[in-house]
């Protein structure tokens, strides 16, 4: 299943590209040059999952697991995150951690198996820090992994990655601003909150594009996430 998501992924990352040449001067040039640039590069030891987490590998035994920046952009600063217990075990692509903002919920994968170490537990007080800071102080959880050689490659690196976050910026652009309006600031960047812009019937229907764990929930309580996630046999 995770290998036929990150097929799938690179297929669109090269048909976007394919449409961009095509469509490059139909289009403003500035424009696009702008969403080009905001993609920086990251680092050399993180891998990433087309299901919006990232995993940072410095040793081999335990490594750092968090949320890409679209994530938590995409649904707006945070009044929430649910974290897996420590001591829980996780598979490669299933649900891992839940975003929350109101009744709105989205869920990232994890990136790899194994056995949750530890978790952020200053990002589960304070969510908002996943926002500010996604790729350092907002991380959610250690892993020590079962199987990391070959997942590894599974996931995203490098010059891939980059080419995939842009493919990101390109697919929202392209399919959502006639609905949405502008969704970067000037000089390529995400604006914040994107996603309350929309309705929630128009957020079921955008969110379930770029992520494969999304839903409305009526309850606010936390309890009815992980009541979800139990009924679906994830986190355990």
């Amino acid at each position: 299943m995770v290998v036929l998501l990150v097929l799938l992924t690179i297929v669109i990352v090269i048909a976007l590209q394919l449409y961009a040449e095509a469509h490059r001067h139909t289009q403003p040039a500035s424009r696009l040059q702008q969403i080009r640039s905001s993609v920086e590069p990251l680092a050399t030891e993180r891998f990433i999952h087309p299901g919006h987490s990232w995993v940072e590998v410095k040793e081999p035994k335990l490594v750092t697991v968090g949320v890409d920046d679209f994530a938590p952009r995409f649904i707006g600063r945070l009044t929430s995150l649910l974290l897996p217990e420590e001591g829980g075990t996780v598979r490669q692509g299933d649900k891992l951690a839940a975003l929350r903002r109101g009744n709105r919920v989205v869920w990232t994968a994890a990136p790899v198996s194994g056995t949750i170490v530890s978790v952020n537990h200053e990002a589960e007080t304070r969510p908002s820090l996943v926002n500010e800071s996604p790729y350092n102080k907002g991380w959610i959880v250690r892993i020590a992994p079962t199987n990391l050689r070959l997942e590894l490659r599974n996931l995203l690196r490098g010059i891939s990655a980059d080419r995939w976050r842009d493919a990101l910026r390109m697919h929202l652009i392209q399919s959502f601003v006639p609905r949405i309006g502008t969704v970067l600031q000037d000089g390529g960047t995400y604006v914040d909150n994107i996603g309350d812009a929309l309705t929630d019937e128009q957020w079921q229907k955008v969110a379930s594009e770029f992520f494969t764990f999304c839903s409305l929930i009526d309850d606010q309580s936390p309890t009815t996430l992980h009541a979800q996630n139990d009924e679906e046999g994830v986190l355990s």
